[in-house]
């Protein structure tokens, strides 16, 4: 008769414990990500912030559910080989829940293609079937995952359009943030701002791909361990994470904007006078500035009057891509 100690549980059960302790890290860190912006941008669309604490709520179910599953094997059944060898309900119930992250995550991102794109059916229309695909096909392999412990042969399908669908969506915002900015006034004020919107978008696809190519080349490696399905175990909070940190990102992209800004006591020679010029403000269309013109010897006072167009600070194209 086998007994526990006969079983060697490091590549299967242990690996997927340390999974669960590194989908714990990822929440935490979401966690801190919704309160920042809650925080941070409490005047945002009430859809955005629906979709935030819907993220927030997947990615806590889905945590529940892995803790319970290792709890199951580990505790409840400790001793017990045959239930170590069976698969529950739970594991398959989480791949649904992570399928929902993936897909609100993707359809989030896609939202701004879309506006960049002026609604173009064309270019959205392929990316959105994707999106549709990569759910379609981890809902499928739930079911199948009933049926062999290891990472089921059907989601390597599904990690790959997730991949596809990553790498499609963040080339498609590169090329529009470059495409918007051509022709904007101030290029040192636009290119800065592309740079750091378009680096985010680079950072945040390519962890989410990472993580989801990892799962299928450690399943091609070790079919029989469970590294993927531990892998798989971050990817849910990852993608949550991902459109948390393009969110939160503004916060950072508006501090550089205003440090690019003319300062208050910046001052510029005016028919060879020394004028001070106040700080610009950041709404509205234009701005009359009045230059108080102050001179070592005795004269009259003058005062200039300058229109200033505010669509340089910031560039009305960046308007849409930071919702």
């Amino acid at each position: 008769m086998s007994h526990a100690t006969d079983l060697d549980l490091t590549p299967t059960h242990g690996v997927l414990l340390i999974g669960v302790l590194f989908a714990t890290f990822f929440q935490g860190v979401l966690t801190v990500q919704v309160y920042q912006y809650y925080q941070d941008f409490p005047d945002d669309p009430r859809r955005i912030k629906i979709l935030v604490a819907a993220l927030w709520i997947l990615g806590l179910i889905q945590l529940v559910l892995v803790s319970y599953t290792i709890y199951y094997y580990l505790v409840v059944n400790w001793g017990n080989v045959q239930v170590l060898k069976q698969k529950i309900f739970p594991l398959s119930l989480y791949l649904f829940f992570v399928a929902l992250s993936i897909l609100f995550s993707h359809l989030f991102l896609l939202y701004r293609i879309w506006i960049f794109s002026q609604r173009s059916v064309w270019i959205v229309g392929p990316v959105f079937v994707c999106c549709l695909g990569t759910f379609g096909l981890i809902f499928a392999g739930a079911t199948s995952i009933l049926i062999g412990f290891q990472f089921p042969g059907d989601m390597s399908g599904s990690v790959v359009t997730a991949t596809v669908t990553d790498v499609l969506i963040a080339a498609l915002l590169c090329y529009y943030l470059r495409k918007r900015s051509e022709g904007t006034r101030d290029m040192k004020v636009t290119s800065t701002l592309v740079a750091q919107v378009t680096s985010y978008t680079v950072a945040t696809s390519a962890l989410t791909s990472l993580i989801m190519l990892a799962s299928v080349f450690s399943y091609i490696a070790a079919p029989r361990a469970s590294i993927a399905m531990a892998l798989y175990f971050s990817s849910g909070p990852t993608y949550a994470n991902a459109v948390l940190m393009n969110l939160n990102a503004r916060s950072k992209i508006r501090e550089t904007l205003e440090n690019m800004e003319p300062s208050f006591a910046k001052t510029i020679e005016l028919g060879g006078s020394s004028s001070a010029i106040r700080r610009l403000p950041r709404h509205g269309t234009s701005t009359r500035e009045h230059l108080s013109r102050f001179t070592t010897s005795p004269s009259r006072p003058v005062t200039r009057e300058i229109t200033v167009p505010l669509n340089a600070y910031p560039p009305r194209n960046f308007r849409h891509s930071l919702p």
